[in-house]
Parts: structure tokens; C-alpha cells; sequence
């Protein structure tokens, strides 16, 4: 087996992980050393509310939303913002997700199955509204002066009142097993165990942890060594934070700044220029200023990454076969050209290895495609990734004496492609020689070598 993936590429050179070249049997390759980002923030979320004890699901302070809506449908409708604040604060895709709503016009309750950003709406799981306004759209809620149409709705974050049951607001992606969820305002962490839908169950019971219904969470995984968010202090001194734990751990060798604006959604990186151990005194390299009301800071631990395969090399074997086990590709969006478009509504992908060696036996109805696998949807999605799989096999000529040259295509043998969300992580600062891998976003494959 052999398994190749976007991070043995060198990003200077190649930076699209669906076009690159990996050199083959270079052990001593120093130049070629990528840096790789071990794990990162998935989600960071802060709860909007604001009341509690006038609803009858609501059982702890804060933990229920008090806002006007316009009820557009039996199960939709269009939340509005009383000001800025909670305006930016709830401007994240599945925000209410997994929260629930209670009506107080017909005593009905429901709860949130989607909620659109963009267009501020809520979709419940049955029919909570008895009457709507079906002809008002956001549109209408912007350009308008509608309050005759606002309606009194109360939102209900469930977490803590289960025991250890929690709802991840702005979820995206499934999370698994091991993740971790930390609580950034209280300074404790605990593992996910399970999850059922869109609810999430902890490792530590939440009563016996301190919280506050307001409280700033982040959510990761625990696959790999060390993340954890800092208790800092607001600096009159840009690019200086005073930590108020010990960071003795920390080497500026091994770790970079994550900061994460809870309000603009904003995540910038940066590399760590001193650490003074003694006064627990961090610097990198910014003019901003930053607040523990607004940015949650944390430490992302980093390694080198030497971009090389090596193999052995059979001299008895004049030719191999090579058959494709599985493509893993990102479930996000590519981008070409001239438009966007989901990988579910592409009818096959074209994985082209090297064009100088000889590729015999390929087998395909699609005029000249050549030096390909043809690559079909298994319709297999793990972890947010999407899995091709082909029939096909290659018999490839003196394999391992050239380097690997690798590239996805589309069907009209378009190779200019990009993802949405890019697997290489550019510094907020200036030193652009300084990249990282987010290793969510790599394109890997698996082949066997008969």
C-alpha cells in the first residue's frame, strides 16, 4: 500500500492541493520541510441570552433569548436583532441549531433544526406557528419598517439542564468521539462521549462543573498533543499578553497564536516572537490590541512536516500495477474559473499521476482522457470528507525513479481548481515564508502496488 496525501507537498511551490509534484526517496531533504498545524479551533461560540423564569422551559439565568421574530411560515421564521451586538453575536451559520423556541402567542414550543445567517431564519421541527405572515421575506424585513408584523419569541439553550447534555451553537461538521469542548471564561475542559443528532454529551457531569449561561466556548480535537486557550489580560501594548497560568510548556519552537474575533468571525495567526517564562509575558507580531471580551487567544501546537515519500525500489521490476484503493477529497465547495459548485454534482473526477511514464491498459468511454483513474462517488461521507473510489487499473514503468506528479481534474479536463477553504493557513503578519497545513483540508489517496 502505498498512501499519499496534499500535505507532502511543498506549499511554496505548489500552493493548490489539487496540483503537485512529491519527490520520491529524498530522505535528507531539508529545503523541502513544511510546517504542519496539529489540530485547531472547529468552533467558538458565546450564548446571546438574556432572560430567564418567563417561559416555561427556561430553568437558569440566561439561558433563554428573549427576541422579536415575524413568523413567515408554520415552522420558519425571521429572528430580529434589538441591536449591534446581538446582531454580530448570532451572524453565525447554525447558530440557533439545537436550541429551542417557545411561543408565548399560542403556547407552543419547537425546536431549531436550521437557522440561515444570512437571511437571520429559523427552521423548526414541526408546525409552532399557527399564524404567519407567508408573504413577507427578509428582503421585506430589511427595506421595510415591519413591526406591526414582530411577534414576542423566546429561545432556550437546553445545555446543563440534562445533566451533561450540551448544544455546540454554530455546529458545521459532525463531531466525533474525543473532541473536546472548553469553556474559555471558567477554565475547564471535558471530553464529548456521544452524540445523538445535534445534542452532544460530555465526559464530566455538568453539575459538578462551574458555568455560566454566558460563558465563551471553544471545540476541538484531542487527536493531538496540547491546544488550550489563555486567561490573558488586555494589553495597553499591542502584541504583548500578560497569561495569568503558567506557560512553561510553551516553546515558541512548537506553538503559534490562534485569535479568534468572537463578533467578526475573524481567525488570524501568528507566529510567536518571545516568551518570557518568568513574568508569563507572550510577544508576536501585530498593531492590534486584544480583549478577553471580544478574541479568544489559544496556542496551537505545530511540527515539521518533511514533504518526501520514500518507497523501495525493486531494479528486478521493470513495471508495477497500481490500482486505487479510495480518493478522500474535502466536502466543500471547488472553485474554478468561472463558477462554484458542490463535488456531489460532478459525475466523476479525473486523478492524473505522472505524465512522463508509461500508463498502459486504461480502459474509459471519455474522449481523450489519458494517464487517468476515473474516479465515481462512492457515496461514502466520513468526517466531512467525500470518498471517490475506480475499478481501474495502471501499469505504470520505472514508478519510483521519478518524482510524483499529481493532479485532480474535472470532467472537461479543467485542472485550475480550488477549494473554498484553502488547506494552507497564511500568517496575519508579513512573513509570508512562514506557511502552515489545516489538516482538515487535504486531499489524500490510498493505492495498492501489486
Amino acid at each position: 500500500m502505498t498512501h499519499i496525501d496534499s500535505t507532502n507537498r511543498d506549499i511554496h511551490q505548489f500552493p493548490s492541493n489539487t496540483k503537485f509534484e512529491i519527490p520520491m526517496n529524498l530522505t535528507d531533504n531539508m529545503e523541502r520541510t513544511n510546517v504542519k498545524l496539529n489540530s485547531d479551533i472547529n468552533f467558538y461560540f458565546k450564548w446571546v441570552g438574556n432572560s430567564e423564569s418567563n417561559n416555561p422551559l427556561s430553568r437558569i439565568t440566561n439561558d433563554t433569548f428573549r427576541t422579536k421574530i415575524i413568523p413567515i411560515s408554520f415552522q420558519k421564521c425571521i429572528v430580529v436583532p434589538v441591536n449591534d451586538y446581538v446582531a454580530q453575536l448570532i451572524n453565525q451559520k447554525n447558530y440557533f441549531t439545537g436550541t429551542k423556541l417557545w411561543f408565548d402567542y399560542n403556547k407552543k414550543s419547537g425546536t431549531v433544526v436550521d437557522y440561515d445567517n444570512t437571511t437571520q431564519t429559523i427552521t423548526l421541527d414541526g408546525n409552532t406557528f399557527q399564524y404567519f405572515f407567508e408573504n413577507i421575506t427578509y428582503e421585506d424585513y430589511k427595506d421595510k419598517n415591519l413591526t406591526e408584523f414582530y411577534r414576542e419569541a423566546y429561545f432556550v439553550n437546553v445545555s446543563y439542564h440534562q445533566r451533561n447534555n450540551f448544544v455546540i451553537l454554530g455546529q458545521t461538521i459532525d463531531l466525533h468521539a474525543d473532541c473536546v469542548v472548553e469553556n474559555v471564561t471558567q477554565r475547564w475542559k471535558t471530553k464529548i462521549v456521544q452524540s445523538s443528532g445535534k445534542a452532544y454529551f460530555l465526559e464530566s457531569d455538568m453539575e459538578s462543573l462551574s458555568f455560566d449561561a454566558l460563558d465563551t466556548y471553544i471545540v476541538y480535537s484531542s487527536e493531538k498533543s496540547h491546544l488550550n486557550s489563555l486567561d490573558y489580560s488586555s494589553s495597553s501594548i499591542p502584541g504583548t499578553l500578560t497569561i495569568h497560568e503558567s506557560i512553561s510548556y510553551l516553546q515558541k519552537e512548537h506553538y503559534i497564536l490562534s485569535v479568534i474575533d468572537l463578533f467578526t468571525k475573524e481567525k488570524k495567526y501568528y507566529q510567536i516572537e518571545n516568551i518570557n517564562h518568568e513574568l508569563n509575558q507572550i510577544k508576536f507580531n501585530t498593531t492590534e490590541s486584544l480583549s478577553p471580551s471580544t478574541q479568544i487567544v489559544s496556542v496551537l501546537p505545530i511540527e515539521n512536516n518533511f514533504s518526501t515519500i520514500v518507497t523501495t525500489v525493486n531494479d528486478y521490476r521493470k513495471s508495477v500495477f497500481l490500482k486505487l484503493r479510495y480518493l478522500s477529497i474535502p466536502n466543500i465547495k471547488l472553485q474554478t474559473n468561472s463558477s462554484s459548485f458542490e463535488l456531489q454534482n460532478v459525475p466523476f473526477l479525473i486523478l492524473r499521476l505522472n505524465k512522463n511514464l508509461i500508463l498502459n491498459k486504461l480502459a474509459s468511454n471519455i474522449p481523450d482522457i489519458t494517464a487517468s483513474f476515473i474516479c465515481f462517488s462512492s457515496n461514502k461521507n466520513k468526517r466531512n470528507f467525500i470518498e471517490f473510489k475506480s475499478s481501474q487499473m495502471i501499469e505504470m514503468t520505472q514508478m519510483f525513479q521519478h518524482d510524483l506528479q499529481f493532479s485532480i481534474l474535472l470532467p472537461n479536463n479543467e485542472s485550475n481548481l480550488l477549494f473554498e477553504k484553502s488547506d494552507v493557513i497564511s500568517f496575519a503578519t508579513s512573513n509570508s515564508s512562514f506557511l502552515l497545513y489545516d489538516t482538515k483540508n487535504i486531499i489524500s489517496a490510498m493505492f495498492e502496488v501489486m
